[in-house]
């Protein structure tokens, strides 16, 4: 596909916001970190962090991100044809011990911009899946919403990052979740969304979306990852028993998306009037399937 500069105007999608910000957040956590710390040694953690912090050193910063817009201008929640643009966007990030942050501004003209938010999780799934790529055990949630990151104050606080942190928690999984928030910022384009919930931990479904980031699309798709055998890599992680039937959700995770790519034509939306009402379709839908 070609690419070409765009810049956010009227003709994209906006999520409305009573706030004149509007952050989308991504909180890591590397998972069983406290036994690495006491099975590694110091340079062997030396090591890791370095790697991801060169991950998000790679991304950060003002630039062209890719995120995909509809080839006529009008957006049809993944329907229609798509062009690969390049969409300006600051992505920054921070670290404190096994957490790792990224997150952007995506308000447009005092609104939440759909592009915007496209372009940061392609970011966020690129950084996880380096981060899997490498043997690095990652499980995060996207939140967007009120924050104040403020890296030169190392001030960090507000709603979405309170709303990711609990959604990372509450996790039987490496992977990416998204946030109640997501109900407000949904992305448009289905390959951004995968219905799933076996991961949520018991009596924990009101922190966390019952829609997952599909890693697992974004690994299979690009040049960077799909030749390495996805498998291989969970279960080179899948090392400490304490924490082993987190990898193998992350396996069924892989099967499932593999399984459901075309899921959106699985969902009866025969007469849907609302968001809300597709939704509960979906997941009347999901209730329905073997996860």
């Amino acid at each position: 596909m070609k690419s070409q500069m765009v810049e956010p105007d009227s003709n994209v999608p906006v999520l409305q916001t009573q706030e004149n910000r509007v952050i989308s957040i991504a909180l890591f956590d590397i998972l069983g970190f406290s036994n690495m710390v006491k099975q590694k040694n110091t340079q062997e953690l030396l090591i890791l962090y370095k790697q991801l912090c060169d991950y998000m050193k790679e991304q950060s910063g003002d630039g062209g991100y890719p995120t995909p817009m509809p080839t006529d201008g009008v957006w049809r929640n993944g329907a229609g044809g798509l062009v690969w643009c390049i969409c300006p966007l600051c992505i920054e990030s921070v670290y404190f011990s096994d957490t790792f942050i990224l997150w952007a501004d995506i308000t447009h003209h005092d609104k939440a911009d759909v592009a915007l938010l496209h372009a940061f999780l392609e970011i966020v799934q690129w950084f996880f899946c380096k981060a899997l790529q490498n043997g690095i055990p990652l499980r995060g949630a996207v939140a967007t919403g009120k924050a104040i990151m403020d890296k030169k104050e190392s001030i960090y606080l507000g709603e979405a990052l309170v709303e990711a942190a609990r959604a990372e928690a509450v996790q039987n999984s490496i992977g990416i979740s998204y946030a109640p928030s997501f109900n407000k910022y949904p992305p448009f384009i289905s390959s951004y969304i995968l219905p799933y919930s076996n991961h949520i931990k018991k009596d924990k479904e009101k922190f966390i979306s019952r829609r997952i980031l599909d890693w697992c699309h974004y690994w299979d798709k690009k040049d960077e990852f799909k030749n390495d055998d996805i498998f291989q890599k969970i279960n080179n992680m899948n090392t400490d028993n304490e924490f082993s039937c987190y990898y193998d959700i992350a396996v069924n995770i892989v099967n499932f998306s593999r399984k459901h790519r075309d899921w959106t034509k699985k969902v009866d939306c025969s007469n849907v009037k609302s968001r809300e009402e597709l939704e509960e379709r979906t997941n009347a839908w999901l209730d329905s399937v073997k996860q």
